[in-house]
């Protein structure tokens, strides 16, 4: 049950016809102990008019000591509308951080199809104690109406496809 072009839960084990543009944007949050030796004070941000990969582009990361533990937020944007938009691929990258020191990681997954809205599909405070299962609904993937609009994307510029 659900719209599985919203979750993409599901995406790989059926045959249907696609929608040609998707945009997500995934950003995560990592809470280490302040103890924690590699972090330092910093924010990155991709200069504007950089190019990135097919799948995904990090657009910015900060550090920041804030009372007793280091937190570091990376975003991630898609670059091309043919990039499929699943949170299992950001869910299951960050989860392996989990097990590596930080001691929660809270994930938010916003999702638009279309030109339609974003909808933030995931706000998860701590997916380290989530699981994904492939084959069924994931409680804490929302559809809409239970997952907010939060804004719309801008529109995509076709003219450098044509001569």
């Amino acid at each position: 049950p659900g719209d599985q072009k919203i979750t993409l839960e599901g995406f790989r084990y059926g045959a249907w016809m696609f929608d040609s543009n998707h945009q997500c944007i995934a950003t995560l949050t990592m809470h280490y102990p302040a103890a924690t030796p590699h972090l330092s004070e910093s924010v990155w941000r991709l200069p504007i008019g950089s190019t990135c990969g097919n799948f995904a582009c990090l657009t910015e990361r900060i550090v920041h000591h804030i009372g007793s533990e280091w937190v570091v937020r990376e975003r991630y944007e898609s670059p091309k509308a043919w990039s499929r938009c699943s949170p299992y691929g950001p869910f299951q990258q960050y989860k392996k951080v989990c097990a590596s020191g930080a001691d929660r990681v809270a994930m938010q997954f916003d999702h638009s199809i279309n030109g339609g809205p974003f909808y933030r599909i995931v706000d998860e405070q701590n997916i380290c104690t989530l699981s994904y299962s492939a084959f069924w609904h994931n409680d804490w993937i929302k559809e809409p109406p239970e997952a907010p609009a939060i804004g719309y994307p801008v529109q995509n510029n076709y003219s450098e496809f044509i001569d």
